[in-house]
């Protein structure tokens, strides 16, 4: 099976979840990136190109929210329309409902579905690369 170029951009402050994302995506994917650091992933967003973004909600130094909020915010239209997918344990209809409000297009439980997270990739990036 012939890896995805897409470049993903995955962000989690939680060790074990960046080892077993990087082992599961990688078998897929062959541009990818990961940053636990909530801070340091908001300035990537901001100045490289990335195709998807999965973004944990609850991080030490930065929240999730104030990160898509800050990429949202951007005069660009690639920030406004950049596919970004909420990753959080809390999947309550509150929890969903304020996801969506802030502007992440879409959100994965964790732990991660594999066959459910590469289908809402594909569906999300469908026409940018193969």
């Amino acid at each position: 099976m012939e890896k995805s170029s897409i470049h993903l951009f995955v962000v989690d402050d939680d060790e074990i979840n960046i080892l077993i994302s990087r082992k599961v995506l990688s078998k897929y994917f062959s541009n990818i990136e990961f940053e636990m650091d909530g801070n340091n992933a908001l300035e990537k967003i901001l100045s490289k190109k990335f195709d998807l973004v999965l973004l944990d909600v609850n991080m030490p130094d930065i929240s999730g929210f104030d990160i898509v909020r800050t990429v949202r915010a951007q005069p660009e239209e690639y920030f406004k329309q950049l596919p970004i997918i909420a990753n959080t344990a809390s999947i309550l209809p509150d929890d969903i409902q304020n996801i969506l409000k802030v502007g992440f297009t879409t959100y994965q439980s964790k732990p991660l579905r594999v066959d459910v997270l590469l289908r809402e990739i594909d569906k999300l990036t469908l026409g940018v690369h193969s």
